[in-house]
């Protein structure tokens, strides 16, 4: 039987599970199932090479065997089945992004914002900049990544290095969790170094 079977989860919503190929294999046969009893398999899909694309999941846990074929067609058992937990749902939206220190000596900024829900688990944030409120998520520039080191709920923080040569800076994140699904982009916060307008 086939062994050693693993899988990679795309966000784009595609699983692919590989597999060491028994030898006098000619062709597989995969079977899924959303329990692991050997009678709740179904066969999903053949092919002869030693692997097979998954599409149109949801989130949810599903199990796979695989089956070897010879060059007659002969089936042979199935291998141990994988288990595998499919996240197709992203991280909710961050909502209280802000600047919350600056230092005008020291050339940085403190961005801190509330660690979002997410099904699993948080995995990282990116964060971008422009100059300008309203530019779209793709046109601003990154300006860094941050690992999620705090639980849902918790207050996360990045510092980032502003000079006073920018007197008006946009700040905007998407958090990633650990399948790589992205959230919408977050509030902006804004650090504003212009001076007040002068009064006669």
């Amino acid at each position: 039987a086939p062994a050693n079977l693993t899988a990679v989860y795309d966000p784009a919503a595609v699983l692919r599970v590989f597999w060491d190929p028994a030898a006098g294999s000619a062709s597989f046969n995969v079977y899924r199932s959303a329990e692991p009893s050997p009678e709740a398999f179904s066969l999903v899909g053949s092919g002869v090479n030693p692997y097979y694309e998954d599409t149109a999941l949801q989130s949810t846990t599903f199990y796979y065997a695989v089956s070897a074929l010879n060059s007659e067609g002969v089936e042979g058992p199935r291998s141990e089945p994988l288990q595998v937990v499919v996240d197709t749902a992203p991280p909710a939206a961050i909502a209280d992004l802000k600047v919350s220190t600056y230092s005008a000596v020291e050339n940085y900024a403190v961005l801190s914002w509330t660690a979002p829900y997410d099904n699993t688990a948080l995995g990282h944030y990116l964060i971008k900049a422009s100059t300008t409120e309203n530019t779209p998520w793709n046109d601003s520039v990154v300006i860094g990544t941050a690992a999620a080191s705090v639980p849902i709920g918790a207050a996360q923080t990045y510092s980032v290095t502003v000079y006073s040569t920018e007197p008006l800076k946009f700040f905007s994140i998407k958090a990633y969790d650990a399948s790589g699904n992205a959230s919408p982009v977050s509030n902006p916060a804004v650090l504003d170094l212009l001076p007040p307008l002068a009064t006669v």
